[in-house]
């Protein structure tokens, strides 16, 4: 019975060796994994840190897939927008008041006013303007009575 026994433990011990036997060579290679697995807490740490880093990635990757999709779909429209501008511009091109017809406004304002009408417009402005101000003055001399009495 201990030969058997013996025998089944080396083939335990012989299986056990072939799947170890990688993973220790593979830890002698990168120590930095074997202390990693040697302090837990910063394994969990280090876990974490990745799924977040990942999740983010996957989240900007969305993101970006979303914003490539809303782009293709928009083109025809801002293609049909530039169209439709383009048109316009062209027939008002085409079809608008060439320059030499249209005076400037000062020049139509001079050539409809005499200057003996606008000379009377200028003086009942300022008329105007004088009696605003003699008003305004007298406003400001009540407010200014009505401080002193105080």
């Amino acid at each position: 019975m201990d030969w058997t026994q013996g025998l089944g433990n080396r083939a335990v011990e012989g299986f056990w060796r072939s799947l170890i036997a990688p993973i220790q060579e593979w830890l002698d290679q990168y120590p930095w994994l074997e202390w990693l697995l040697q302090h837990p807490l910063w394994l969990v740490g280090l876990f974490v840190l990745v799924v977040f880093l990942f999740a983010g990635l996957l989240q900007a990757i969305g993101r970006l897939t979303e914003n490539i999709w809303l782009t293709l779909l928009g083109l025809p429209f801002r293609l049909i927008g530039w169209v439709v501008v383009g048109l316009v511009w062209l027939v008002r091109f085409v079809f608008g008041k060439r320059p030499s017809e249209v005076k400037p406004i000062s020049e139509v304002e001079l050539a409809e006013v005499k200057p003996e009408n606008r000379l009377q417009e200028l003086l009942a402005r300022l008329d105007a303007i004088r009696s605003e101000e003699e008003a305004l003055l007298r406003e400001v001399k009540e407010i200014l009575a009505a401080k002193e009495d105080k």
